[in-house]
């Protein structure tokens, strides 16, 4: 899947995490620029260089927005976060506890045109079932009473959306994750015949999985690229929290011209995923063989 990069410079890109936050907010409430902006005592114009990134408002000119659209709680705290880091170059949110960078993905998910998820040795947390997700934890090093649902979860409270709505999502994997599995059997054939399902353009014509193989290499680490209206947007996830990189330089850009060029394309990325489950069943007891057929229509992250 070759993007379109948005090539956007300095300022536009080091206050598109806020355009984007003030935005999903508008339209979650069901207001209009010009309402808003009514609301507020600014011009519409005003408020439309800001959701789009081309200035960035001040943090009093954030409140006035908050409060017009009735935003409390943790989501006004996290915006009110971003909008003193506005003029960074990455933005970190989160920590242990509260893990905020993952309501932000979810916003950057919901205004995203299209989305690029990479992960070189694991299934992509975009696309993992549950039990998947669960295992990939228990790899980590995080402490297991400091893990909550959110944690588990990630970004599959967004990656529903991303799935069924109008953005193009190509999720590009390293060979790797469907070769060298992790958890037991039955897990794995249940995350791989998912993915399987997901790979097809009948059930998911906005979804395109491209498995990148070992030999061709790519980045190491993962990553998820946004493109909104305000410009591309890649996270970072590092569990307890997460960076947002406003990347005017192309860098990630860059990878992901590279990921293209080298990676399978859908039709033999999904007969390359088949394979594997069609292995992987053969290990199984025929007892778990139908249920494990029937587990790949389950959403991510149940």
């Amino acid at each position: 899947m070759k993007q379109r990069h948005n090539r956007s410079g300095g300022c536009r890109a080091r206050s598109a995490l806020l355009g984007v936050e003030i935005r999903a907010a508008r339209e979650e409430k069901q207001y209009g620029v010009r309402e808003l902006a009514r609301r507020i005592g600014v011009n519409p114009a005003q408020l439309n260089s800001w959701e789009s990134a081309l200035r960035s408002p001040d943090m009093m000119d954030v409140a006035g927005i908050l409060g017009a659209l009735g935003v409390v709680g943790d989501r006004k705290q996290r915006i009110l976060e971003v909008a003193r880091l506005a003029e960074s170059e990455a933005v970190v949110l989160g920590q242990a506890g509260k893990p905020r960078h993952i309501a932000a993905a979810e916003s950057c998910g919901r205004m995203a045109r299209s989305i690029v998820d990479w992960h070189p040795f694991l299934i992509p947390d975009i696309v993992r079932t549950r039990a998947y997700a669960e295992a990939a934890l228990r790899l980590s090093a995080f402490p297991r009473e400091a893990v909550n649902e959110d944690l588990l979860n990630t970004r599959t409270l967004a990656a529903v959306g991303h799935l069924h709505e109008n953005a193009d999502v190509a999720i590009f994997i390293g060979e790797r994750a469907i070769t060298h599995t992790i958890g037991d059997p039955l897990l794995a054939s249940q995350q791989l015949e998912f993915l399987r399902l997901l790979a097809d353009p009948q059930r998911t014509p906005n979804v395109t999985i491209n498995i990148v193989p070992s030999h061709n290499g790519g980045a190491e680490q993962a990553f998820t690229r946004y493109y909104t209206h305000a410009g591309p947007i890649t996270y970072v996830s590092h569990g307890f929290c997460g960076s947002f990189t406003l990347d005017h330089q192309e860098l990630y850009g860059a990878v992901i011209d590279q990921l293209a060029a080298t990676a399978c394309n859908p039709r033999e990325s999904a007969i390359l995923i088949a394979e594997h489950v069609r292995r992987l069943h053969r290990g199984l007891p025929a007892e778990n063989r139908d249920a494990d057929a029937l587990s790949g229509e389950a959403e991510p992250g149940t």
